[in-house]
């Protein structure tokens, strides 16, 4: 209908229809994203990499970035949660799930962990 409209008012004017685009939207870096179950996972992996070498979990989330696993407020994010200590970044995980089966992750992390 708005297509039709838009014609009917161009041919009038004498001018070319307009017709808007609709665009993806971007997100914005500075705006946390939540994480999906398969996410919590790789960022629980992240986190025990990173206690023994940060440089390659740095480079491993890199590569996450660039391959679109996460996006870049998600690589932000991540980062900081990386430098807190375990059971923070777990509560904070645990916060950002975005699903239930997300949070189930964090929970076996958190029954794993109790059991050692």
């Amino acid at each position: 209908m708005q297509k039709t409209m838009s014609r009917f008012a161009a041919r009038i004017r004498g001018l070319a229809p307009y017709f808007r685009v609709a665009q993806p939207r971007k997100t914005n870096p500075v705006i946390p994203q939540s994480f999906d179950a398969a996410q919590v996972k790789l960022v629980l992996r992240l986190g025990e990499l990173h206690r023994d070498d940060p440089a390659h979990a740095a480079q491993m989330l890199e590569s996450w970035v660039l391959a679109e696993v996460f996006s870049a407020a998600q690589q932000s994010m991540i980062a900081s949660l990386l430098r807190l200590e375990h059971d923070d970044l777990l509560q904070t995980l645990f916060d950002c799930a975005s699903t239930d089966e997300a949070r189930r992750v964090v929970g076996e992390e958190l029954l794993r962990l109790a059991r050692q």
